[in-house]
């Protein structure tokens, strides 16, 4: 990648003060306590590493794995493909077991914060549906079925200063579920200092989304990132 395709995603006074070696918050979902631990993680952070969700470690890798095998195929078979590739020959059927999974994790994420904020399980599909002026209860049926799952492939670069990087962002979504694989990257900006978050073995990272932030107004603190 040539130097004229190079972007600092932040200015020298986001700089200041960054890379302390802190981490965001691990939730275990095993525990009794994990509603406590939840609600506390989203007030201070936003962000939290999720262990013992629920989702088998094979689905995952199997995940990882398809996406690999997609990338790895001739530009010609990538070029032709959108939305839903029809290689690998397993890739649909990984993506569907890994789509499902994912889904009912973040509807148990919700579950937790509506219980530790004392509010009834429905409550954001209400909140949500009445936001976007549409029927109460849409969101009980279609934002449980919604999904979106991208893949990204961050070929290796050798030289920091032509890295093309994202700027500080929020995500606009509901809950976004992260697996990082084996690829370091992702930051969280927090009181103006940069937070490493380290990938670790079947562990998901969980970010609440501005969509989310709308419900609650400021019951949590919702911070940037760049990956």
């Amino acid at each position: 990648m040539s130097g004229e395709f190079s972007m600092q995603p932040f200015s020298e006074s986001d700089r200041r003060g960054v890379f302390t070696g802190k981490a965001i918050p691990a939730v275990d979902l095993g525990r009794a306590d994990v509603v406590q631990q939840v609600i506390k993680a989203s007030k201070e952070y936003s962000f939290f590493q999720v262990i013992n969700h629920g989702i088998n470690e094979a689905t995952i890798l199997n995940m990882a794995s398809v996406a690999k095998e997609f990338f790895d195929l001739p530009a010609e078979d990538k070029e032709y493909y959108n939305l839903w590739p029809s290689k690998p020959t397993k890739y649909r059927e990984v993506v569907r077991t890994y789509s499902a999974e994912a889904r009912k994790l973040g509807l148990k994420l919700l579950k937790l914060i509506s219980e530790g904020l004392g509010v009834e399980s429905g409550y954001f599909d209400r909140e949500l549906s009445q936001g976007l002026g549409v029927e109460s209860g849409y969101f009980d049926k279609e934002l449980s079925q919604g999904l979106l799952m991208t893949i990204n492939y961050y070929a290796p670069c050798l030289d920091p200063t032509h890295t093309l990087g994202l700027p500080k962002h929020c995500d606009p979504n509901v809950l976004t579920l992260l697996f990082q694989g084996d690829v370091s990257g992702l930051q969280v900006f927090k009181d103006g200092e940069l937070i490493d978050v380290n990938p670790l073995p079947n562990v998901l990272v969980v970010n609440l989304g501005l969509m989310l932030e709308i419900v609650l107004f400021k019951a949590y603190r919702f911070l940037s990132y760049l990956f």
